[in-house]
């Protein structure tokens, strides 16, 4: 096995113990509220991190549409430093107002999740999740099997369902906000540091933007048998006419088409693993020494395959580094 292949698979298994201790721990990262869309009152986005504080809460202003939003901005707490994480999932309750007839529930209908290096640049945008109307309970959100690192937050509240009887407008209103991860100062192995440091280098808005309209799609793409090699053989083409942004942005757009309908193409056997192992190495192969998205697709493809360790050394030495 060359000293290469070695670094990968330590690596991958590394981020995957990262990830299980992440899931598995009931810690929450420190965060600050920043901003927020709109605030009823003197009850602010400050009241949402108290996780104990069974009376604090925030209130977004009354509107009159169902259909509006509000969002909630939120950064990792550090001193005099930034303060990046490896961010797996989120953690929210919606406030219950029991000194109100029926004891209503005010949550959204949907949220959504950025997180990105700097206040309103986002390098990622999640899926849109449903937010369940009828408790007060903690509702957690994974990102997995996305491997997300940042230092803000960004959570868009979509939809007001309830409606406040005395003045007949749409409120949310948010009592705790948490997020489960692992800050990048606390991960020992640098090799895993410096690949979680570094996912946001080669992707730019547009890019992300792209990523998301195909995400949002009802009826998701499909990567058919025969389309792998026609894939590659096009890739060849934009190779020899193309600029490397050019051909790393059109990498970006297929790989990330594969890595988020995932679950899709193997409920319908539209595309083999592999087909799927085979695009996976011709990009590691070709295009990086340990390239994040490609790892976020191996790592979904080992999820999938519910692989211990012994499996996952067999598995990637498959790839020839």
């Amino acid at each position: 096995m060359c000293q290469h292949q070695g670094l990968v698979q330590q690596t991958l298994m590394n981020i995957n113990c990262q990830i299980r201790q992440c899931s598995s721990s009931d810690k929450h990262l420190m965060i600050e509220g920043i901003e927020s869309s709109t605030q009823d009152y003197d009850q602010s986005i400050y009241k949402t991190v108290q996780r104990l504080q069974q009376d604090y809460y925030w209130s977004s202003t009354g509107s009159g549409n169902e259909q509006d939003q509000e969002f909630l901005i939120y950064k990792l707490a550090s001193r005099n430093h930034p303060e990046r994480a490896l961010i797996t999932s989120i953690v929210m309750s919606a406030f219950q107002a029991t000194f109100q007839v029926n004891d209503p529930i005010y949550s959204p209908k949907q949220i959504q999740f950025e997180i990105g290096n700097e206040l309103e640049k986002y390098h990622y945008k999640s899926r849109i999740f449903e937010f369940r109307q009828s408790t007060k309970n903690e509702q957690t959100f994974s990102l997995l099997p996305d491997l997300v690192c940042g230092e803000y937050i960004k959570i868009t509240l979509i939809g007001k369902p309830q409606m406040q009887r005395t003045d007949r407008k749409r409120y949310i209103a948010i009592r705790y906000v948490g997020l489960k991860g692992q800050n990048l100062i606390n991960i020992q192995d640098p090799d895993t540091k410096d690949l979680l440091s570094s996912e946001d280098q080669n992707i730019n808005e547009s890019e992300s933007d792209q990523n998301e309209e195909s995400k949002s799609c009802e009826n998701l793409i499909k990567l058919p048998e025969q389309q792998v090699n026609e894939f590659l053989i096009e890739l060849n083409i934009i190779e020899r006419k193309q600029t490397q942004n050019e051909i790393y942005s059109y990498l970006y757009k297929h790989r990330m088409l594969i890595f988020h309908n995932f679950d899709h193409i193997q409920k319908d056997n539209t595309l083999s693993r592999f087909s799927m192992e085979k695009l996976v190495q011709f990009c590691q192969v070709q295009y990086g020494v340990i390239d994040y998205y490609v790892t976020m697709i191996v790592i979904k493809m080992l999820d999938y395959m519910n692989c211990n360790k012994m499996d996952i050394n067999n598995f990637l030495q498959a790839f020839q580094f």
